[in-house]
């Protein structure tokens, strides 16, 4: 993950700032979800290697997101839930 945020997007940052927060083996691939806290935002490429457009969003914004797939936005949900405790 932290040479994927630094060569995709441009965004260095060390392991120990990444907090795994979902872990699922899938049959056909593996997903993972990560949660990285920053301070301020850094300066992003606005397109991945690959030409996929890149965006940040806060985990509210991706909760009102009417295309965001339902077994992710649980895991949101369940984040933003906890991060409330």
């Amino acid at each position: 993950m932290v040479r994927e945020l630094r060569q995709e997007i441009g965004v260095p940052v060390a392991g120990k700032d990444l907090k795994k927060i979902y872990e699922e083996d899938r049959d056909t691939h593996h997903l993972a979800i990560f949660r990285l806290d920053f301070s301020v935002m850094p300066k992003l490429r606005t397109h991945g290697d690959e030409g996929e457009e890149v965006k940040v969003f806060s985990a509210r914004d991706i909760l009102i997101m009417n295309d965001f797939f339902p077994n992710h936005r649980r895991i949101v949900e369940r984040e933003l839930h906890e991060l409330k405790k």
